[in-house]
């Protein structure tokens, strides 16, 4: 299995000759490992019959696939894996590093998963700031009507309940959750 690692873009020294037209390509992009290998010529090493992960420099998978041609690497390393040694469910979802020449399902730092938490409850909250927007403005300018009042209780009373959940709950285990009204 093999494993080019660190990839940047460069510029190739093409000498140009009648012979070798087209020399350099500017509309073509050329990458090369850290040992200074093209991509181009990385590929031919590559198994058609095995899985090629490229994944940053903490190991996070970014993309899976058969076809090495379907990668493009700048700021990436890529390795070869064994099709039959990797889970069905691996892709490329940010959920799966590469170590130690296999894919294995990530697991987050508590900083990432404080992190994750977080995005998650401003998300849930976003959406209902948008919901409710209308419904602020009329309350706001005393137009609301007891049933709007009402309604927007009830998403406030939601928004409550995201931010009861603690910063240090696993976002994984948490069931969030569920406005026990529907946007309308």
């Amino acid at each position: 299995m093999v494993k080019f690692e660190n990839f940047a873009i460069y510029k190739p020294d093409f000498k140009s000759t009648e012979e070798n037209e087209p020399a350099y390509r500017p509309d073509i992009l050329y990458a090369r490992d850290k040992n200074g290998r093209d991509w181009y010529a990385c590929q031919a090493d590559f198994s058609p019959d095995t899985l090629k992960v490229m994944y940053d420099e903490n190991g996070i998978i970014v993309c899976i696939s058969k076809d090495v041609t379907a990668i493009f690497p700048p700021g990436f390393s890529v390795a070869e894996v064994a099709i039959s040694e990797t889970p069905p469910e691996a892709c490329n979802d940010m959920t799966w590093v590469y170590r130690d020449g296999r894919v294995i399902k990530r697991t987050y730092s508590s900083a990432e998963k404080r992190k994750m938490l977080q995005g998650e409850k401003e998300r849930r909250i976003a959406r209902v700031n948008q919901v409710t927007q209308t419904l602020n403005s009329k309350l706001l300018l005393g137009m609301a009507t007891d049933e709007e009042k009402a309604k927007l209780r009830v998403w406030m009373d939601y928004v409550n309940e995201i931010e009861k959940i603690s910063d240090d709950a696993d976002p994984e285990k948490i069931v969030w959750p569920e406005p026990k009204i529907k946007p309308s």
